[in-house]
């Protein structure tokens, strides 16, 4: 799961070039399949593509702690919940995965170590008590 990392995993690292590629084709792949497969709005493909994770903890906070207030009675709570799942939890569910997937082809197509950011690096208190030189 290391290798597959976020298009803002590379932004901050500085590989911008990978950064903004996978972000436009995860944002095309994700407009696709969200569009023509679940019949999905802009705003919610947006959502996905641009806020990753963060999309994801939305869903979770509308399941968790917002579901439960509001009112069943007057069938709020129904509408709400196939809304939330329509514009929320299924675009974010099938952006997340798109958007780690084509951020890693992306990555790979363009070369990417991903063994340099898995490597372990001696420790600095270690290195200056034995001598070791990189």
């Amino acid at each position: 799961m290391q290798r597959f990392k976020s298009h803002w995993f590379y932004w901050h690292t500085g590989q911008t070039r990978i950064a903004l590629t996978s972000l436009a084709v995860s944002g095309f792949v994700s407009g696709l399949v969200l569009t023509l497969a679940a019949g999905c709005s802009l705003w919610s493909i947006l959502l996905a593509v641009l806020f990753d994770s963060a999309s994801l903890f939305l869903a979770l906070v509308y399941l968790c702690a917002l579901r439960w207030s509001l009112p069943e009675a007057l069938g709020v709570q129904a509408h709400a919940d196939a809304l939330a799942i329509e514009f929320l939890i299924l675009p974010a569910m099938v952006g997340f995965l798109l958007n780690r997937g084509c951020a890693f082809l992306v990555a790979k197509t363009f070369g990417y170590s991903f063994e340099a950011q898995t490597a372990q690096r001696p420790d600095p208190a270690l290195r200056q008590r034995t001598g070791l030189t990189l």
